[in-house]
């Protein structure tokens, strides 16, 4: 099955994928007037977040989440135990309602679709980080994804970062359980972890508010690649095919 545009974009956040650069030289004051853009973008959407058919949809994913989540919770964690890792971020595995509210709005305006379309395919709002020493990690990466197929549950999608040269290292899952409910499933060491959840996400933070052409997004995007260049890479991780 070919991937949805929704599925598309998430792919593209996770791999920090670089689009073209822009020649500045063609603008005489590119950075305000990327900064001005980005910030009335973000306006834009933050009004499409509080409209009635987003705050529905919002509703409608987070009611399904929260009967779900106690369930995946217990199987997910007693998995990642079972397999020599451990659970972090436990206290925000729930996507709070005004981040679905935003990303809702966000996939609305930008993809175009309808509201309960675009929360029909978050697969993040219920979200678990596995950890894993570097020299367990490749092994037990491959040990929860073969239970989870044993029971009943299906790899969506399957991003390896570690074989490739970009600005984030881990391995991002999008899963489904035997009941239809998706759910992200992230797999770290504890330095790519700290690379991630520290170091990289203020530079993050500040590249959304930035057009991805622009040079102040590549100056930032090159600092974290410098970040996640210095992560080691668990040995064996590279092997893990992407679905």
């Amino acid at each position: 099955m070919p991937p949805t545009p929704q599925q598309d974009a998430w792919i593209e956040r996770i791999l920090a994928v670089r689009p073209p650069s822009r020649d500045a030289a063609t603008d005489p004051h590119p950075a305000a007037q990327e900064t001005d853009a980005a910030h009335a973008l973000e306006a834009k959407i933050a009004a499409r977040a509080g409209d009635a058919d987003v705050v529905a949809a919002a509703s409608t994913l987070l009611e399904a989440a929260g009967k779900a989540e106690p369930a995946l919770t217990e199987a997910v964690g007693s998995l990642a135990s079972a397999c020599g890792g451990r659970m972090i971020g436990l206290p925000f595995r729930r996507k709070s309602p005004d981040s679905l509210r935003r990303k809702i709005a966000t996939d609305v305006i930008e993809l175009g679709l309808a509201p309960e379309d675009a929360a029909r395919d978050i697969c993040d709002a219920v979200r678990y980080t596995a950890c894993f020493e570097p020299d367990r990690y490749a092994a037990g990466v491959t040990e929860i994804l073969a239970s989870l197929r044993r029971h009943g549950f299906t790899i969506r999608r399957l991003k390896n970062a570690w074989a490739q040269e970009i600005a984030y290292k881990g391995i991002n899952v999008q899963v489904q359980d035997p009941n239809g409910q998706l759910f992200e499933l992230q797999f770290h060491t504890p330095a790519s972890f700290k690379a991630k959840d520290e170091d990289a996400h203020p530079i993050y933070e500040r590249m959304r508010l930035l057009e991805p052409s622009s040079p102040a997004w590549a100056a930032l995007d090159a600092r974290q690649m410098e970040i996640f260049a210095q992560v080691p890479r668990p040995p064996g991780a590279e092997t893990i095919r992407e679905v």
